[in-house]
């Protein structure tokens, strides 16, 4: 079971593809993963915004500096999070019972296969801090979206796609990185009435 935090270091490191995206591991590593509901955000923005990434990174190959990542994170994530925050979409995840769905998957997990840090579970997306232990982050966010989905789909009495495919992922870079990760997380709701979203911990302190 994964239990020392491994700031981040490209000699350690290993690059990975997933789908569309360049992925970067690292054992011990932690992680800040979004995930979002499939009608969260415009289809029109999210295409702009992956032509200007892909025409970035084509320009920029990795390995990436510190001022390379800064701007990388500004083209498409913190665009991406900043539109979520607006509540496009149904936003199901507000309602007590999807929640309460949400909050057990991530859980379930949890000193297991992976270490589950803070998390917050917005109306329309999730933020969460994970800690890979015996599985690999794209095994453990898949099964987060796929366990999910069947349950709050049943629960809903709908069918069809819930999740978005592609989840947002970066490494924690050091001590720093992760204490800003975990304020974000707490503060990320500031503005949404109570009872519309939940923010949690898990094993990972």
């Amino acid at each position: 079971m994964a239990s020392e935090f491994s700031e981040f270091d490209w000699d350690s490191a290993t690059l990975a593809s997933r789908r569309n995206l360049p992925h970067v591991e690292q054992r011990d590593a932690i992680y800040f993963v979004t995930f979002r509901l499939a009608d969260s955000l415009p289809w029109q923005k999210v295409r702009q915004w992956k032509y200007e990434r892909d025409q970035w990174l084509a320009a920029n190959p990795p390995p990436h500096g510190a001022e390379q990542v800064s701007m990388l994170r500004k083209l498409f994530p913190e665009r991406v999070h900043q539109c979520l925050d607006a509540g496009y979409g149904a936003c199901p995840l507000q309602q007590p019972a999807v929640g309460d769905i949400v909050e057990w998957v991530l859980r379930f997990g949890d000193g297991n296969t992976y270490r589950l840090g803070e998390f917050v579970i917005m109306p329309n997306h999730v933020h969460v801090l994970v800690q890979p232990a015996t599985s690999s982050l794209d095994r453990i966010a898949p099964a987060w979206k796929s366990i999910s989905s069947r349950r709050i789909n049943k629960a809903l009495g709908r069918s069809g796609q819930l999740w978005q495919e592609e989840s947002f992922d970066h490494i924690i870079r050091n001590q720093q990185k992760l204490e800003a990760a975990r304020r974000y997380i707490r503060e990320n709701p500031q503005n949404l009435p109570s009872g519309s979203y939940r923010v949690g911990c898990g094993s990972l302190q």
